[in-house]
């Protein structure tokens, strides 16, 4: 099952956002089902705090994977990623650095690294983002709850390649 966040509607004029109690909620959910998450910078001028440089992870190609939305990632196109243990000292940074799904984006106003995504302690997805596309997915599987996430407006749900709005 897949869930999806869309930034707008079909007709391409809404415009629909994560913010608030409802951007921590979410960013609550997904710490608390994975272990790591991994932004990529933009920007030679944007990058994390140096206080969290020591919670970089080794980049695995599993991780440089997870970013195929931009294709075959070159060697430099991979030192671009940063690959973080959720910490505690991680986690307050996630919780605390914007108040929007959309802000982690480099056109945003605090000019931050993008595209989180949150890796279950297996390696597998839990979630993804293609900010600057307006998307937010979440793969939950069984026994990880979601529903006081997706039960929101604007969550779209995916499953069995059958498309349906989740209802509340």
């Amino acid at each position: 099952m897949k869930y999806i966040f869309y930034d707008t509607d079909e007709s391409g004029w809404a415009e629909y956002d994560i913010v608030g109690e409802d951007y921590i909620e979410l960013m609550k959910i997904c710490i608390k089902y994975s272990k790591s998450v991994s932004f990529r910078r933009f920007r030679y001028s944007i990058s994390i705090p140096k206080h969290l440089e020591k919670y970089r992870l080794p980049l695995t190609e599993n991780i440089a994977k997870s970013y195929r939305y931009y294709g075959e990632l070159s060697d430099l196109a991979k030192a671009e990623l940063y690959y973080l243990e959720l910490s505690e000292d991680v986690c307050k940074w996630i919780l605390s650095t914007t108040n929007s799904i959309w802000g982690w984006n480099h056109f945003s106003k605090d000019h931050l690294v993008e595209d989180p995504i949150f890796f279950r302690e297996d390696g597998s997805v839990f979630a993804d983002s293609i900010i600057h596309n307006g998307e937010f997915s979440i793969y939950p599987r069984d026994g990880e709850d979601v529903s006081s996430v997706v039960t929101k407006d604007h969550w779209h749900c995916f499953n069995d390649r059958e498309h349906y709005k989740v209802m509340i």
